[in-house]
């Protein structure tokens, strides 16, 4: 994909950095997702439940690269459509952070660890 790329991550783990500038509005990364059944959700290991997301009713499993995008409380995209879309100016460099509280399932809540000067601390759905 052209404009990022997935690297070791300061956040955690693996992250997506953009290796041109975007500017707000920007689709960053659009998601490329597959729909998972209640029995195929409760399969995966809990490594694997942190690439899902809870949309239109199901859960969604997130594909790379949109699945190493980190989570951040100073967010620099946001979900729009089904897409990560720049919600600030991002420069070559910059990790791609997205907040998850959206996204998350009914009930589902973690604790943040992004760093960020206005870190919640817990993260959990609207």
């Amino acid at each position: 994909m052209l404009g990022i790329e997935v690297r070791q991550s300061f956040i955690h783990g693996k992250g997506v950095y953009a290796t041109q500038n975007f500017e707000v509005g920007d689709v960053v990364i659009p998601w490329e997702l597959e729909t998972l059944s209640q029995r195929e959700y409760d399969l995966l290991q809990a490594e694997e439940k942190k690439h899902t997301m809870w949309l239109d009713n199901s859960f969604q499993k997130v594909l790379p690269p949109a699945c190493y995008v980190n989570h951040s409380c100073d967010s620099n995209t946001k979900p729009i459509g089904r897409a990560d879309v720049a919600i600030k100016p991002i420069k070559i460099g910059d990790e791609i952070t997205a907040d998850y509280a959206p996204i998350l399932g009914p009930d589902e809540e973690f604790t943040c660890s992004c760093g960020s000067l206005n870190c919640r601390k817990i993260v959990k759905q609207n």
